[in-house]
């Protein structure tokens, strides 16, 4: 087993995943995809994930069979990568290389979609279902992930109804120049995390959420909610407009907002504060142009 290290920005974060996760099989630094582009077939568009070599060091093609397990005969890999195709479960490594160098493969279906299904249920209904046995999340219940830029290796799309149950999406950009060089006298930040204080407890953070539900929404907020929220549904802007879920992301966080404010009611000035943050992820362009851009002009020109 090799592995291929395609995503840490930085050398030591790798050396010390593998020292943390106690990896014991060799593992190549490649953030620029050379080696792994190399191979041939191999995906960039799912990380992390698993490639079987056939004898002639080629990436096998694993198509995704819906139901049972079965056998089949696999040819190398000819064709990209099917955006179907998730994680696959081999049962039988003995038998997976037939004589004429051609994989054999034992594999049940658990796909990507599976997946997604699993953490919408999660943000959404705050509930996980194993088995046909559903459990309750506990609370406060926070999904945080990490997205690279759209144009590096290794990222692929989101589905649009993932990314509309996403409140916010907030770019951090680089570090200031103390801080990175900081980061470079330290040699990485990474062993801070144990000495890190928490500055609140599940308690407090669930008693805050529920006043920040609380606050007071005039019905002129709320038609301004809506007017900036069609306004992104008018022809020749975007391909789809915000949802009613986005409307609602964005009236959470004006509230969020308001309430870090001192104040126990909307206003306006709230809800443009986190208009862009909310919204830009959602949307996508139909001229190529930046969303935030958009998304700045329309608020700009909406009657408040």
């Amino acid at each position: 087993m090799l592995g291929i290290n395609v995503r840490d920005y930085n050398q030591t974060i790798a050396q010390d995943f593998k020292l943390d996760n106690a990896v014991t099989y060799p593992s190549i630094y490649d953030p620029p995809f050379r080696i792994a582009a190399a191979l041939g077939g191999v995906p960039t568009s799912v990380i992390p994930t698993t490639i079987v070599l056939d004898r002639s060091h080629r990436p096998a093609r694993v198509p995704v069979l819906h139901g049972v397990a079965q056998a089949r005969r696999l040819d190398p890999l000819e064709q990209r990568h099917d955006r179907r195709l998730g994680l696959v479960l081999l049962l039988d490594v003995d038998n997976l290389v037939a004589p004429d160098g051609r994989i054999i493969a034992f594999f049940l279906l658990s796909t990507i979609a599976k997946v997604q299904s699993a953490l919408l249920e999660a943000m959404e209904e705050r509930q996980v279902s194993v088995d046909g046995k559903t459990y309750r999340l506990p609370q406060p219940f926070l999904v945080v992930a990490t997205q690279n830029p759209s144009e590096q290796l290794g990222t692929f799309p989101l589905p649009e109804s993932q990314l509309d149950r996403f409140m916010m999406r907030l770019s951090m950009g680089y570090p200031a120049e103390e801080a990175e060089k900081a980061l470079y006298r330290q040699g990485g930040r990474r062993h801070a995390a144990a000495q890190l204080q928490a500055v609140a407890t599940p308690q407090q953070l669930a008693q805050w959420q529920q006043q920040v539900r609380g606050l007071t929404v005039s019905d002129a907020v709320a038609a301004y909610v809506y007017r900036l929220v069609a306004a992104t549904r008018r022809p020749g802007l975007f391909v789809t407009g915000l949802s009613p879920r986005a409307g609602l992301s964005l009236l959470a966080a004006a509230k969020a907002w308001a309430f870090l404010e001192g104040r126990d009611f909307v206003l306006p000035e709230d809800l443009k504060a986190v208009w862009v943050p909310v919204a830009n992820h959602r949307l996508q362009t139909l001229n190529q142009r930046d969303s935030a851009d958009v998304l700045n002009e329309i608020v700009a020109h909406v009657a408040v």
